[in-house]
Parts: structure tokens; C-alpha cells; sequence
């Protein structure tokens, strides 16, 4: 049985996103909630998304500047060279110092010719601390994807950061039956684009707004030939309720004589 790989695998490690979140920390704290739950924790990984190189301006570098940084780096090199030196041939130690101060004055030279290479007569050169950013680290789970997510979904504080299921798609192996995919001709009727659609979708709320506008009672004014088609009513029926109280009158008189 072989302890070590000759090749390393190279394929990158596949999984289902679970959650997002805006820090390292904040992720680490998640996988510690899992954990705790008795959750495989070897089958999360965390991805990081969106990342950025930010350069920090530290400051200007001057040929004294680059003297020392080039002496220091090569004073070390020169000691642990030296170390193995002694190691290997130890009746050689008298030319550990030697060695030291060859190495520290060899990269202080190199050092400064690569400084005044690089210096011009706008300015002497700029240093910078680079560091990487990400914009957001994914939690992603190769395996017992809906277990992880339920112990997350508990947890109030990790509520918001459970990425939504996507909504399932239907999957059709033929034609439809009215033509309604998306590489087909409608069978019946137009298939209207997305603008037209909400254009569409517009004009009904219109029209939805306007019918009951129209729908209630207007008292409409009454025009001249309906005023006197009642007057000639109303006199009409005058004259017919007179008739009755002359004829009345008449018998009357009638009777006394």
C-alpha cells in the first residue's frame, strides 16, 4: 500500500452550493454549527468567489532602503548555507563567517543594481504589500446536501445566508402537445415575446380599471321633450279627476229638486 501519490490528483473538487457568506470567518463558524451536530464536516469545502488583488502603497524606496533589505536577505541565506556547510564538513567551520558575509554582500549589491535599474527621474520606486480579497466564500457540500441545509435553516443566524433551491425544470423527452417549448412553433394561437407580454399584462390592468368606471349609474339630465311629455301627463290627469266632481255636483241638484 503506497503513503504517498506520485500524482496528485488535479480535478477540482465538485459540490452543491449551501450557503454564502461575506467573510472566512463567518463560514468557519457555520462549519463549527455542523460539527457540533455531528455533521461530516469532510465533505464541506469552501470556495472563495469574486476575488481581488489589492496593492498597499507602503511606502518609497531609496537606494539605503534597498542596501539594507538586500543585506538582511542575504545575511540569512549566508547563515542557513553555512549551517549546512558545518554539518556536512565540519573541519570547514572557520569558513562559516566567510560564507556569511559573501552571501549578505552579494544579494546587498544585487539588490541596489536592480534599485537603480528600476529608479528613473520621475521618482524612485514604489513598494507594495499585495494581498488577495474575495468577495464572497461559498459553502459547498459534496454529499447530504438537504441534511447540512436543514441544521443551517435551524439556526436563525444562518437563515439568510442558505442559498435558494432552484426551481425544478420541467423536462419534456417529445413535442408538446401546443407547441409550447422552446425550440418549437406554436401550434395554436401567437407566442409573444417578454416586452410584449408585459405590454400586454399592462393594457388589461387598464382596461380592468376602466370597466368599473363605466359600470356605475350616471344620473343623466332629462332632456326638453321628456319635461313636457310629463307635463301633458300631469294635466292630463288634472282635466280627468275635474269631470268626475262636476258630475257629482249635477246629481246632486238633481236630487234636492
Amino acid at each position: 500500500m503506497a503513503l504517498f501519490q506520485n500524482h496528485p490528483e488535479t480535478a477540482l473538487p465538485s459540490g452543491r452550493d449551501l450557503a454564502t457568506f461575506p467573510s472566512k470567518e463567518s463560514a468557519e463558524e457555520a462549519i463549527n454549527y455542523l460539527h457540533s451536530k455531528d455533521f461530516p464536516v469532510a465533505q464541506l469545502l469552501v470556495q472563495e468567489r469574486g476575488l481581488t488583488r489589492i496593492n498597499q502603497v507602503v511606502g518609497v524606496v531609496t537606494w539605503p532602503k534597498a542596501l539594507l533589505a538586500g543585506f538582511t536577505r542575504g545575511l540569512m541565506m549566508g547563515i542557513f548555507l553555512a549551517l549546512l556547510f558545518v554539518l556536512w564538513k565540519p573541519a570547514w567551520a572557520v569558513f562559516a563567517p566567510l560564507i556569511i558575509g559573501a552571501f549578505a554582500i552579494f544579494r546587498a549589491i544585487e539588490r541596489l543594481v536592480a534599485w537603480a535599474i528600476r529608479s528613473s527621474s520621475s521618482g524612485y520606486p514604489i513598494a507594495f504589500s499585495s494581498s488577495l480579497t474575495a468577495e464572497k466564500h461559498v459553502l459547498m457540500v459534496r454529499e447530504d446536501y438537504y441534511t447540512a441545509r436543514r441544521l443551517l435553516l435551524d439556526n436563525p443566524r444562518f437563515q439568510a445566508a442558505v442559498v435558494e433551491q432552484d426551481a425544478p425544470s420541467s423536462v419534456t423527452a417529445g413535442p408538446t402537445e401546443f407547441g409550447s417549448g422552446a425550440d418549437e412553433q406554436p401550434r395554436y394561437g401567437v407566442r409573444l415575446s417578454p416586452d410584449a407580454r408585459r405590454q400586454l399584462r399592462s393594457q388589461q390592468e387598464q382596461l380592468k380599471d376602466q370597466v368599473p368606471a363605466a359600470a356605475m349609474p350616471t344620473c343623466a339630465e332629462p332632456s326638453p321633450k321628456t319635461l313636457e311629455s310629463k307635463q301633458k301627463n300631469i294635466t292630463g290627469r288634472e282635466e280627468n279627476e275635474e269631470v268626475p266632481k262636476e258630475t257629482s255636483l249635477g246629481s246632486d241638484q238633481n236630487d234636492a229638486r
